[in-house]
């Protein structure tokens, strides 16, 4: 199964973790797991299995439109069959784009 997690970044705080523990474990498991986000940086022990994937930065209102965008784009290509958006911003604009 194929899996895509998209969120800010693995930059430290408890939903990054949790995100971090559940992407580990779906790669032991078997299934092709990738990460799509905005940072960077990765405080978290990753599987190297685990693919990542980096967006522009989102903050102004001009880019979040890019970032839906973006996003829809990538779930056309790649086609996941479970696409999670971690905490609210993310959850939202995956909502809108797909």
């Amino acid at each position: 199964m194929k899996v895509v997690f998209f969120m800010f970044g693995l930059v430290g705080g408890g939903a990054e973790r949790v995100t971090s523990i559940i992407a580990n474990g779906l790669v032991e498991r078997g299934h092709q797991v990738s990460i799509v986000c905005n940072d960077v940086p990765c405080m978290y022990p990753i599987s190297d299995k685990i693919r990542f994937q980096y967006f522009r930065p989102a903050k102004k209102i001009k880019l979040r439109i890019y970032l839906m965008q973006d996003i829809r784009r990538y779930i056309k290509k790649e086609r996941p069959d479970v696409a999670i958006g971690v905490l609210n911003f993310y959850s939202f604009y995956l909502r809108l784009a797909s």
